[in-house]
């Protein structure tokens, strides 16, 4: 097996050649999702990836073996045992599954196999690093409290000097000051790391912070991040007085615009939920304008590492702009039929101009 893998030349190939040559058979004759493989990977031991987009992408682009998924309820399903398929298609394999689960794949099962790898990363190589990371960061520790010691008692005998008081809380602690706790709970939009904010957004966080300090001397604190397509919304809160604030990456929705015509009312009562984001409705008009789909869209953000919405939320944004632009066309083709049936009347007074309609009838203009 590791001949086999050593003649990749690049990532996409090495996880090709892994999951067709080095799965167990039970789970190389099934159908998986790239979140089946992230999840298998992860288990086996392989820790190069985070997100199931990366693994989609080297997928597309890998020319070592020609794929060909199963494209079945908006998702590519892959098979890597091509002559030996437990299931036709993945509508079978699911309604097989439940009644039976799924197979899993043993814990740490492509290290036991003890396959030497050009690109991915395993869970024993990073064993190494970690502890060497691990002693490092003790020895650091411990050279940080030292130094803060150090420091609290020098600023502490300072105080005593100049007659400043201290409080009761203080008075009875002989030891280092308690570190505030600033850890929050985990965030769904921290997988990828980057984020699309508008250019207020520093100015919005300071002003949050200086209105809580009006009234609080506490600190904010990071409790909640969550993500609604390509936009962000972080929740801070106040542990002592228990106020919140949300920042959102993106520009606030603006109040829409009264209506004029019925039709214009009609759309506007068939629209329910929430408005729609600002900056999720520019980056898909961005996108319709420059021409670049939405899997090149969703390749760029898996590559760089962007916070974006899924396919389908993709693919509903995309359908609401171009329903925005039929009912715009159809009204300004209304508009352009009147005027031209204006001037040729004004050109005509006697109304001697006649048409045919698709029936073969004639009409008078």
């Amino acid at each position: 097996m590791t001949s086999i893998l050593q003649t990749s030349n690049c990532e996409g190939d090495e996880l090709v050649l892994l999951l067709i040559h080095c799965l167990p058979p039970d789970i190389a004759k099934l159908w998986h999702t790239t979140e089946d493989m992230l999840v298998m990977l992860k288990a086996g031991g392989i820790t190069s990836y985070t997100t199931s987009k990366r693994i989609g992408n080297l997928l597309r682009t890998q020319k070592r073996i020609c794929l060909e998924p199963n494209r079945t309820n908006h998702k590519n399903h892959y098979c890597f045992n091509e002559k030996g398929k437990e299931y036709d298609d993945p509508v079978q394999q699911r309604n097989a599954f439940r009644e039976k689960g799924r197979p899993q794949i043993e814990t740490n099962y492509f290290t036991k196999l003890g396959i030497t790898f050009k690109f991915m990363k395993t869970s024993t190589t990073q064993t190494t690093a970690n502890a060497t990371t691990s002693n490092n960061a003790t020895a650091a520790t411990s050279a940080a409290a030292k130094n803060n010691n150090n420091i609290y008692n020098n600023v502490k005998k300072s105080n005593i000097m100049s007659g400043a008081t201290t409080t009761n809380n203080n008075k009875n602690n002989n030891s280092t000051p308690k570190k505030r706790s600033t850890s929050s709970t985990p965030s769904i939009a921290t997988e990828t790391g980057y984020m699309i904010a508008h250019l207020g957004i520093v100015e919005e966080v300071l002003a949050a912070n200086a209105e809580h300090r009006k009234t609080c001397r506490s600190m904010l604190l990071v409790h909640d991040k969550r993500r609604f397509g390509f936009e962000v919304f972080t929740d801070l809160g106040c542990k002592f007085c228990k106020n919140t604030y949300t920042i959102r990456s993106g520009p606030k929705p603006t109040e829409a615009p009264k209506v004029n015509t019925p039709q214009q009312q009609q759309q506007q009562k068939k629209k329910r939920g929430r408005k729609a984001s600002p900056l999720n409705m520019t980056m898909t008009n961005g996108m319709h304008a420059s021409a670049i789909t939405i899997a090149q869209m969703q390749g760029l953000c898996g590559e760089v590492g962007i916070v974006s919405p899924s396919e389908t939320g993709q693919h509903n944004m995309m359908r609401m702009r171009k329903d925005a632009i039929k009912v715009v066309a159809e009204e300004v083709l209304k508009e352009n039929r009147k005027e031209h049936v204006r001037m040729c009347k004004e050109m005509n007074p006697d109304n001697t101009i006649k048409h045919k309609d698709k029936d073969g009838k004639e009409h008078n203009c």
